[in-house]
């Protein structure tokens, strides 16, 4: 699936190494799920729309910890990593301890906002598509 709908995403060309996986998930204090490392590890970021829906930009392993620590994750939508944006109003995030998908608003960021996206990255991608 993930093919067919990311078919002109533009993703980095290298992949996540992982020291610095290892890095983040320390600092995160969490283990982040098998099917985004999968992604993270081919392509280490990107971005374009998802099919004909959502536009996603996905973060480079390296700017997870400044990224989550800057919109004070942690605080506001504990439990979850922020891992990308549509590059307007809305912020996508991992949930690592049961590896459900997220969407918040940008702006007022809170745990009470959380819209579920999918409950693996591929039906992450297919809810993405459909938004």
């Amino acid at each position: 699936m993930e093919q067919e709908l990311m078919g002109d995403f533009q993703w980095t060309d290298h992949g996540a190494s992982d020291a610095a996986i290892d890095a983040a998930e320390a600092e995160l204090g969490v283990k982040l799920p098998a099917d985004y490392l999968a992604v993270i590890r081919a392509f280490d970021g990107g971005e374009g729309f998802v099919g004909e829906g959502a536009y996603l930009r996905l973060w480079p392993v390296e700017d997870l910890v400044e990224r989550n620590r800057v919109l004070d994750a942690a605080r506001l939508v504990p439990g979850e990593v922020l891992i990308g944006t549509d590059g307007a109003d809305d912020l996508y995030a991992v949930e690592p301890s049961d590896g459900t998908y997220a969407t918040y608003p940008a702006v007022g960021l809170s745990a009470s906002l959380r819209r579920r996206t999918g409950g693996s990255w591929d039906e992450f991608l297919k809810v993405l598509s459909e938004m």
